[in-house]
């Protein structure tokens, strides 16, 4: 009788276990709206190139990092490019501004970016992007 307790208990312990995990989320993925919607190129760090729409970092249009200890956040409408590198663990944005200056700030590697592709929502956090090229604002049909 003791066995079957056991076996029973084991049974029902391993049935709770297999429905804790799940290799797919059921979420579907969706851009925030954003309050301006800037048209970017991605190119991420397999050299794969991406044309977006409502661009944002985690729904917000500027970007945000440290300058030495200083906190700063460059909105979109002044940079014209950015590019990514690791320095001494954090992860680095190069950014080239439109008047041509250029700052160096370390950002948040796990901070996604979100945008809409021709055929896509995208999601991408900063640690997989190379390069982003921003050409500025663009209307949004609806």
């Amino acid at each position: 009788m003791k066995k079957v307790w056991i076996a029973a208990l084991a049974i029902t312990a391993s049935l709770f276990c297999l429905g804790m995990g799940s290799i797919d989320d059921g979420e579907k993925l969706k851009a925030p709206e954003p309050d301006v919607s800037y048209e970017v190129t991605i190119v991420d760090q397999s050299d794969v190139s991406l044309k977006l729409t409502k661009f944002s970092v985690n729904g917000r249009t500027y970007l945000m990092g440290q300058l030495g200890r200083a906190d700063m956040s460059i909105d979109f409408d002044k940079i014209d490019r950015m590019a990514f590198f690791i320095k001494e663990y954090d992860l680095r944005a190069d950014v080239t501004l439109k008047d041509g200056s250029r700052a160096v700030l370390a950002v948040d590697k796990e901070k996604p970016c979100y945008g809409v592709s021709a055929i896509a929502d995208v999601r991408i956090k900063f640690k997989d992007i190379k390069t982003i090229e921003i050409h500025g604002r663009v209307k949004v049909t609806p």
